[in-house]
C-alpha cells in the first residue's frame, strides 16, 4: 500500500506506487447537487425532488466494492478466441510473466491475482454514480437502518446531516480512477487464500472524484429569523385568525434548517420556543412578560419561596387567565423543573 499524501482520506485502498490529491473543486452548492444523479443508494429506486429533501437510504451499496486501482489492464491475448470479453481471461503465467515485468516479487503480494475488464455498460455510466466517504460510525448507522440526509437551498452549500451531527460536503479528485467492481475481494477477505488462483472480475463503473464530509458547526441563524416571522401574541390575537401568517411544523424546520434533527430542537430550548397546535412559536415580548407578571404575584400572594413554586397550583389558579401550556412553558423558561419526593412526587419549579 502507498503512503497518502496529508490530508488524504482513506476513500480505498491504493495500490504501491500511486498517491492521491487533492482536487480544486470548491464546495458544491445544493444547485450543483441538484445536477448530480441520484444514485448514491442502492436500488433502482427514483431520485427524490431536491425541494423535499429527501431522505437519501445511503446504506452500503452492496454487493459493490469500492477500491481504488492503479492496475493496467491486461491487452487482449494475441489470436485468442472467443465471444467479446473472453480474450481478458488470464492464466497464471500470464500474470506471473506480467509481475516479472512490473519488477514485482510475487511473494510479497497476495496469492490471489484479480484480473479486471471494463464491462459493456462501465462507459456509458461513468458519469451516473457519486461516491461518498463514510466515516466508521456513520456506515453504522447506515448499516442499523438510520438515514443521512442532505441539506441547503439552491443558494447554499449544502450539508449533509446523521441524526444528531452536521457535515460540510467537499468534492475530492483523485488521481486513482476509482472502480466500481460487484463482489471484488479485499485483502482481508483473501487472507484465507492460500492457493495461488485468478478472480476475473467485470468492472461496472467508475468515478475520478468523490464526496468527503468534514464535521461542521449546524447553521442555526436562520431558525431564529423563521420563528420571529410570526411571533406568539397569546390565543386571543388577531394575528392568531390570520392563516396567511407564516408557521413552521418540526418537519418544515428539518426541511430549511441546515443542522441535524437533535441540534434543531436543542437550539429550540435555546430560543425558549413553544409548540403550539404543532408549530413552533416565539413568543412576543409583551405577551411573554404578561405570563411572568400572573406567575410572580400569584407568588407574592401565596408568600411562596421562588425555589419552591408547585406546578399544579399554578396552574389551577392562572388556567381561567391563560392556556395552561402558555403558563407552564413559562415556568420552564425562568426556571428549572424538578419533582419533590417528600410531596408524594409534586412537581415544583426553582425560578431562576
Amino acid at each position: 500500500m502507498a503512503r497518502r499524501k496529508r490530508g488524504f482520506p482513506p476513500a480505498a485502498p491504493v495500490v504501491r506506487g500511486v498517491t492521491g490529491r487533492r482536487g480544486p473543486h470548491p464546495p458544491p452548492s445544493s444547485g450543483d447537487l441538484w445536477s448530480l444523479p441520484w444514485t448514491l443508494r442502492p436500488g433502482n429506486t427514483p431520485p427524490p425532488p431536491w425541494r423535499a429533501f429527501g431522505r437519501l437510504a445511503l446504506a452500503r451499496a452492496a454487493p459493490f466494492s469500492f477500491i481504488s486501482l492503479a492496475a493496467t489492464l491486461l491487452p487482449p491475448t494475441p489470436g485468442a478466441a472467443g465471444p467479446a470479453g473472453a480474450a481478458m481471461k488470464r492464466t497464471r503465467e500470464e500474470v506471473d510473466a506480467t509481475l516479472q515485468i512490473a519488477k514485482l516479487n510475487a511473494a510479497e503480494l497476495q496469492p490471489a491475482a484479480h484480473c479486471l475488464a471494463f464491462g459493456p455498460g462501465a462507459c456509458a455510466a461513468a458519469g451516473d454514480f457519486c461516491l461518498l466517504e463514510l466515516e466508521p460510525a456513520l456506515c453504522q448507522q447506515l448499516e442499523a437502518g438510520h438515514s443521512l440526509v442532505i441539506r441547503g437551498d439552491k443558494d447554499e452549500r449544502a450539508v449533509l446531516c446523521s441524526k444528531d451531527k452536521t457535515y460540510d460536503l467537499k468534492i475530492a479528485d483523485t488521481s486513482n480512477m476509482l472502480l466500481f467492481i460487484p463482489d471484488c475481494k479485499t485483502p482481508d477477505q483473501l487472507q484465507e487464500e492460500t492457493h495461488c488462483n485468478i478472480i476475473h472480475a467485470e468492472i461496472f463503473g467508475f468515478s475520478n472524484n468523490y464526496w468527503e464530509l468534514r464535521r461542521c458547526r449546524p447553521k442555526l441563524k436562520k431558525l431564529k429569523k423563521l420563528l420571529m416571522e410570526n411571533t406568539y401574541e397569546g390565543p386571543d390575537s388577531q394575528k392568531e385568525k390570520d392563516s396567511n401568517h407564516s408557521k413552521y411544523t418540526t418537519e418544515d424546520l428539518l426541511d430549511q434548517i441546515q443542522a441535524s434533527e437533535e441540534e434543531i430542537m436543542a437550539q429550540l430550548q435555546v430560543l425558549n420556543a413553544c409548540e403550539i397546535e404543532g408549530y413552533w412559536r416565539l413568543l412576543e415580548f409583551d405577551y411573554e412578560m404578561k405570563l411572568l407578571n400572573h406567575v410572580t404575584q400569584l407568588v407574592d400572594s401565596e408568600s411562596w419561596s421562588f425555589d419552591k413554586v408547585p406546578l399544579n397550583i399554578c396552574l389551577q389558579e392562572l388556567g381561567p387567565l391563560e392556556p395552561e401550556a402558555m403558563i407552564e412553558h413559562c415556568l420552564k423558561c425562568y426556571g428549572k423543573k424538578y419533582v419533590e419526593e417528600e410531596q408524594q412526587h409534586r412537581c415544583s419549579f426553582r425560578m431562576q
